[in-house]
């Protein structure tokens, strides 16, 4: 069917083009003559690149109408240019997509102008996409005070900058946050401070078809929530041999504990319980101690991936309390780790003071609070 286009009439129009916008055919501005319509990319293009931008400009009028469809009918956002000279697609082009693009305008003249192209994207294999290898907290959790929002990639990341951009990050209620890149495929987001009590947290990961790097574009968008617990701390004290659980700014329990000896210092700093474990077996082989042992715990809660624990320590029942003598963990008697492991979420924080071995290795996971607020709010986006 024929589009009739009925408009208001008007003094005549002499346009120039937006600067930077469109493709050839342009005409002058103050040129005399029919409207002209220009469109990028080129008609019957085979191989446009992803996060190409599509652009419609017409000279000497006005576009009173653009659309932009896929195969399916999907309609490309898009936004005009103040005056109506151009028009530019707001989002990104689809990979192996073949799009439509129509244009109405009126001239200077007052007679109608209309233009119909089309073209297609390249296709790209799923070895060059980067996709989210994984999200946590994992969706619908309830976790502690201190974990940190962590994305983990499934391919190194070139261009920080892009892929930082498309994971947005809501909370209620509103809290400042940042993220900081760990390594070259894992990015963390965390506040000033332990996150609030309540707080909801939701990340809306927008990669698709977004080029980020040579070659490489994002795989498939992600969204994902987690909700943060009461707030409870674990604070333990190398030189009182003591750990002290506050649970929304009051002090709940006080326990004995033996943490690191010479050598196999328990490190300083705040950490998160990552893990919970039943039935933990310990031997010397698993750290390369110089003793010859095997202990079994009931109760274990990790906190780095190094191998440091809270777990119940029956075997050294006569130091806890008394002296230092584990190979870094933190023993407790049976019954108090059994009343930790009851009462302590994934993500509780764990801050030991009074060692003089620092917790500062951010492989080690999870030493996020370590990083200075200002130098985590800066980013690192441009040391990959």
């Amino acid at each position: 069917m024929r589009r009739v286009l009925t408009l208001i009439a008007g003094p005549a129009l002499v346009i120039g083009l937006v600067a930077g916008c469109g493709g050839g055919n342009e005409a002058t501005s103050g040129s005399s003559g029919p409207m002209s319509i220009a469109v990028t990319p080129a008609a019957d293009a085979r191989s446009v690149g992803a996060g190409a931008t599509v652009k419609v400009t017409g000279s000497n009028g006005r576009l009173t109408e653009v659309r932009v469809t896929d195969g399916k009918g999907d309609q490309l956002d898009g936004k005009y240019a103040p005056d109506r000279t151009a028009w530019s697609s707001t989002v990104p082009v689809k990979v192996g997509t073949r799009y439509t693009v129509h244009a109405w305008g009126e001239g200077a003249d007052g007679a109608p102008a209309e233009k119909v192209t089309r073209f297609a994207t390249t296709e790209v294999k799923a070895s060059d996409t980067l996709e989210i290898a994984s999200v946590q907290p994992a969706n619908g959790a309830k976790v502690g005070i201190g974990h940190p929002l962590m994305v983990t990639f499934n391919q190194p990341v070139s261009d920080r900058k892009i892929v930082q951009k498309a994971l947005q990050v809501r909370t209620t209620p509103p809290v400042e946050g940042a993220w900081y890149w760990i390594d070259d495929v894992t990015v963390d987001y965390r506040p000033e401070k332990f996150w609030p009590a309540g707080t909801t947290v939701t990340l809306a990961a927008k990669l698709q078809d977004v080029k980020v790097g040579a070659d490489v574009l994002g795989g498939a968008n992600r969204t994902s929530r987690f909700t943060v617990d009461r707030a409870q701390i674990i604070t333990v004290d190398v030189d009182q041999h003591t750990l002290t659980v506050e649970r929304d700014g009051k002090p709940l329990k006080t326990y004995d504990v033996t943490t690191g000896k010479k050598g196999w210092e328990t490190r300083t700093g705040t950490k998160i319980v990552m893990d919970k474990e039943r039935n933990k077996k310990w031997t010397d082989e698993a750290i390369d101690a110089p003793e010859d042992y095997e202990y079994k715990s009931k109760y274990a809660l990790r906190i780095t991936n190094s191998g440091e624990f809270l777990h119940d320590a029956p075997w050294n029942k006569g130091n806890i309390g008394e002296a230092n003598t584990s190979h870094g963990c933190i023993g407790l008697l049976p019954e108090a780790a059994e009343w930790l492991y009851r009462n302590i979420v994934v993500g509780d924080p764990v801050v030991v003071v009074g060692s003089s071995k620092p917790f500062d290795d951010l492989i080690n996971r999870v030493a996020d609070w370590t990083v200075p607020w200002e130098k985590w709010k800066a980013g690192n986006t441009d040391q990959a």
